[in-house]
């Protein structure tokens, strides 16, 4: 999966982000060409809370940092710094950098000399110079200089793990020292110098020294800006007030106290070089100074009267294409010795031929391992081809078994057909039945317009506190039986031969009215007297008592409304007969 996740990224842009001790550092870069390109920067300052390296507290800092980038690119490098890790050189068999990396596990304080457990360790073969700078050693060569980097295992898995959660692939996890010499590498035109590369950070500062293109020395020295910031705190402090104004200004005593503690770290750094002069017989040109402290031109100048070397500050500009808007270019002359770690491991993924330190390597190659092995690739096939093949006979009996149940409902239908042989006479008494009743709906629908003449009486007829609750017409057609025939005696005479007229059909018309009565008991009698008033109703109703009062119930709470109670009543409004013609 990962490395079928590493093909799926662009490999022509990436984040990079140095993990600072109290600052956070990203770059957004992007390969085009031979050149590369910076797209934007961002610095995340590290809260109190998340200077504890938990994997929630690094997932949600990252995530952060990838908004302030705003780059849709999931690709990334991130870069350890040096008071987290360990960068050195060792004397090592010549053997390639995965068996190497398996020696050093296995034994790190034969190799090291020094104990360190549970870490995780990469190499990066020198293909250059010997360990004298003198000559040039072939692939052959029975001892290697080596230069090894390593972190503790439960940092690096922390720390990918949190890089994933905020939907980051990281692609390496580099040293801050390699960083630095990679970004030195990228001008070709400073190769041939002999360059000291002091990197101030915030807690530790790490020298590494540049010799013929290769990195041949690197330190860290438990010295950072931190011992800076701290003296520039204290002189900001007010004075006590015995002090007289005699003892010279606050500044100049702060710059003292800042000159002194330079000097501590010049005294360092001169201790380095001047080790590393005894051991190569090489004298440094000159120093180049980066991270935030570089920005000083007080710290720039006592470090060189100090040491006797032009030290200057350095950035990764001359390396790079910028694409920044014109106003971030010119806050990038004054932030880009801070950027250089950043720099460097991203020009590390971009930029083939640099040096190569990936804690992640050891991972990336078993998975790899894995993907290519052929006994895995074999199980794979296998289980592939058993898998077809058990889709296969699965479609086979799934097709068998539709088939059978097909057969077994005609077999079912045939034994029906048999045994009722009247079916299709069931069959057209049932259309026969099915024809009656859409008549019966066609005529209703016809007829329920007869209601409308009576339904718009009715809305004349309401009288406050009355609600109608059901209407209801019953009809009844009277229709008398027909004479008994008269027997026939002798010859018919003329009266008796003509035909008689039928007898006449009656049709009686009951209108049900049933109502609540939220009011007066008396409300019931307007209601009464307006629906005898109608004129709709006057001209239909029978004359003698033609609307009586059926039923009143006695007063009950209504259901919607328990503040309220009603009587339930029902009248019927009788309509006067009507004889129709035969």
């Amino acid at each position: 999966m990962t490395s079928f996740a590493r093909r799926s990224q662009k490999r022509d842009e990436l984040v990079a982000i140095d993990l600072g001790a109290r600052v956070t550092k990203a770059v957004h870069l992007r390969k085009r060409g031979t050149e590369v390109l910076l797209l934007n920067y961002a610095f995340l300052e590290l809260e109190e809370a998340e200077r504890v390296p938990s994997r929630d507290v690094l997932a949600e800092h990252l995530r952060k940092v990838a908004r302030l980038l705003g780059a849709n690119v999931r690709r990334a490098v991130l870069s350890l710094g040096s008071s987290k890790s360990l960068l050195t050189h060792v004397d090592l068999p010549g053997a390639s950098p995965s068996d190497l990396r398996r020696m050093i596990r296995l034994s790190p304080k034969n190799y090291l000399q020094r104990d360190v457990e549970d870490h995780l360790f990469d190499c990066y073969v020198s293909e250059g110079r010997s360990g004298n700078g003198t000559e040039h050693v072939p692939r052959t060569r029975r001892k290697a200089k080596v230069l090894v980097g390593g972190a503790r295992q439960s940092d690096v898995e922390t720390l990918s793990a949190a890089a994933r959660d905020a939907g980051l692939f990281v692609e390496g996890i580099t040293l801050s020292q390699v960083a630095i010499a990679n970004a030195f590498l990228t001008r070709p035109e400073e190769r041939g110098e002999v360059v000291a590369l002091l990197d101030i950070g915030f807690a530790t500062t790490s020298i590494n020294i540049m010799m013929a293109g290769e990195l041949v020395f690197t330190r860290v020295i438990n010295f950072g800006a931190e011992r800076f910031s701290d003296v520039v705190a204290q002189s900001a402090k007010p004075r006590l007030p015995e002090v007289s104004e005699t003892d010279g200004p606050a500044p100049d005593e702060m710059q003292t106290r800042l000159q002194r503690a330079i000097l501590l770290l010049a005294r360092e750094v001169d201790a380095s070089i001047g080790f590393f002069v005894s051991q190569y017989e090489a004298t440094i040109s000159r120093i180049l100074v980066s991270g935030g402290s570089a920005r000083s031109q007080f710290i720039l100048q006592t470090l060189e009267a100090e040491l006797g070397l032009p030290c200057e500050s350095w950035s990764p500009a001359s390396s790079l294409k910028i694409g920044l808007p014109e106003n971030r270019g010119h806050e990038l002359e004054y932030e880009a010795p801070q950027l250089l770690v950043a720099v460097g491991a991203g020009l590390s993924a971009l930029t083939s031929g640099l040096i190569s330190i990936n804690l992640l390597a050891e991972e990336q190659e078993t998975s790899e391992w894995r993907r290519r092995d052929p006994v895995r690739r074999g199980f794979w096939g296998a289980g592939m081809a058993v898998g077809l093949m058990l889709v296969w006979g699965g479609v086979l009996g799934y097709q068998g078994w539709r088939s059978g149940r097909q057969l077994a409902q005609l077999q079912a239908r045939e034994k029906t057909l048999q045994d009722t042989p009247g079916e299709s006479l069931n069959n057209a008494q049932r259309i026969a039945e099915l024809e009656s009743r859409v008549d019966a709906l066609a005529r209703q629908g016809r007829e329920r317009m007869l209601w409308t003449p009576v339904l718009s009486a009715l809305q004349f007829t309401t009288v406050e506190d009355i609600e109608f609750h059901k209407l209801a017409i019953s009809q009844t057609v009277t229709k008398p039986p027909a004479p008994a025939p008269t027997p026939a005696t002798g010859t018919p005479s003329p009266a008796a031969a003509k035909p008689k007229a039928p007898p006449p059909v009656t049709e009686k018309v009951v209108l049900s009215v049933q109502g609540k009565n939220y009011g007066d008991p008396k409300q019931i009698d307007r209601f009464i007297e307006e629906i005898v008033r109608n004129p709709y109703f006057k001209e239909r109703l029978r004359a003698d008592q033609p609307v009586l009062l059926k039923d009143l119930q006695p007063r009950q709470v209504d259901p919607g409304n328990p503040n309220r109670t009603f009587a339930l009543f029902t009248i019927e409004c009788y309509c006067a007969e009507r004889t129709l013609k035969p």
